[in-house]
């Protein structure tokens, strides 16, 4: 459990990370096996549903610390997803290079809010955080969609401020990203929590910029929360937690 004591009269801020936080992929197989379809590659949305995250798993493996895979990539972001799409493609045994109308349309598709799914205990928890008086943030490793993606899911209305690893130009657990957030809204770290599903980029993150941090797993009894309902009474009564 978490190391540090929270209490409103010291608590003042609190971020979330994005994908696996706040909102999941919806249908990821699905859509990517109908983009495929109309143009011509026929895959089950089964093989790319298990596909998916074995090739991001090897293109994470290359990001170094202090880099973001969208903004270093020669292409942009554009050009990151076309090259896990290439990988997606030859794992599937298709040796053929993805044309660059068909990584726009997947590009754009995950723009869409029926691509995404927000967890149920989202919207109830900010609404109380909000009404607590806290100072509400996103800080995400993401490319240049997110605040579209916020919009159309119905969330960018709770967040003072949205920070993304692309703008800064590194991905958490580096500092950068932690930093830009904390000078945009002002506060010292020990004011500000954040909350996060991955242990090393969230907690250790944020922990390692002198802020505090919970670590959210819906599935794991031993993270710190299993859902963002609780978060609220947390903060209120830290004793009960921590």
């Amino acid at each position: 459990m978490s190391e540090s004591v929270l209490s409103p009269a010291s608590l003042e801020a609190v971020s979330f990370d994005f994908t696996g936080t706040l909102a999941r992929p919806h249908r990821i197989g699905t859509l990517y096996s109908e983009a495929l379809a109309r143009h011509g590659i026929s895959i089950p949305p089964g093989t790319l549903e298990r596909l998916f995250p074995e090739v991001w798993r090897e293109l994470d493996c290359r990001v170094h610390l202090g880099e973001d895979r969208f903004r270093s990539h020669p292409e942009g972001p554009e050009g990151f997803w076309g090259e896990l799409l290439e990988r997606i493609l030859l794992r599937a045994g298709v040796d053929e290079e993805p044309s660059a109308f068909l990584v726009r349309e997947l590009f754009d598709r995950f723009r869409q809010a029926d691509a995404w799914r927000v967890f149920p205990d989202v919207s109830p928890a900010l609404e109380t955080l909000r009404d607590l008086g806290l100072r509400l943030a996103v800080l995400s490793n993401f490319d240049p969609r997110l605040e579209e993606i916020l919009r159309a899911l119905d969330l960018r209305r709770f967040f003072a401020e949205v920070v993304t690893s692309y703008e800064v130009g590194a991905e958490k657990p580096h500092p950068g990203p932690f930093r830009e957030l904390q000078s945009r809204i002002g506060l010292p770290g020990r004011r500000i929590l954040h909350v996060g599903n991955e242990r090393r980029r969230d907690v250790e993150g944020a922990r390692a910029a002198g802020w505090r941090a919970l670590w959210l797993r819906r599935d794991d009894p031993g993270a710190d929360l299993r859902s963002l309902r609780t978060l609220p009474e947390a903060i209120r009564e830290p004793g009960r937690f921590w």
